[in-house]
């Protein structure tokens, strides 16, 4: 009788161990990020990997990382929802990440010009708020004209929209304070 309470007992303490170790893995430690600056046609689709192996920042390659935990576990939940898409064989990479764990694990994600998901090298259905929340940490719609804002369906929401324009307002003035901001907050009154 025990014998089988201590192996019960020592069961028990290896299963929270085990739970223990994956639940620290599913924490996200930060995000790096990068991405092409602005909008580009480019007559083949662009490859998540090339980007991230990137190492030159002459043409027009953005590297950041986020460490801010809110967003974070916002970007792990919305991970953790996403739909698998048989349909996309690929896409237009334009934002690609390496999600870094508290272990020392790592993985991707990528985010198409137009639409696509693909995170540990599946592919996934749009999540229009996993797109906002990483391109509006980390500076992407910075390196767009106000007009192209329109072209982003994560953007179609007019909250988004507004925080999107209101934010580059904020660091077109921190830049540069002479700058005519009639056009920003003209945009605003849709």
């Amino acid at each position: 009788m025990n014998k089988r309470i201590n192996i019960f007992l020592i069961s028990f303490v290896f299963l929270i161990f085990v739970e223990c170790s994956i639940d620290s893995r599913k924490s996200i430690s930060s995000l790096e990020i990068k991405y092409y600056k602005g909008h580009f046609e480019s007559p083949i689709s662009l490859v998540c990997s090339e980007l991230l192996n990137e190492e030159s920042f002459d043409i027009g390659i953005v590297d950041t990382v986020i460490f801010n935990q809110t967003v974070l576990n916002q970007v792990d939940s919305l991970l953790k929802i996403l739909k698998l898409d048989s349909q996309i064989g690929s896409l237009d990479a334009r934002v690609c990440c390496v999600i870094n764990f508290n272990n020392g694990d790592e993985t991707h994600l990528c985010l198409g010009e137009r639409f696509g998901v693909k995170y540990q090298n599946k592919y996934y259905d749009d999540s229009q708020l996993l797109s906002y929340l990483i391109k509006s940490n980390s500076g992407y719609y910075q390196y767009f004209p106000i007009d192209l804002l329109n072209y982003f369906p994560e953007l179609k929401d007019s909250v988004r929209k507004i925080r999107t324009i209101e934010s580059m307002r904020r660091k077109l003035y921190i830049k540069n304070d002479t700058v005519d901001l009639g056009e920003i907050i003209e945009i605003k009154r849709f």
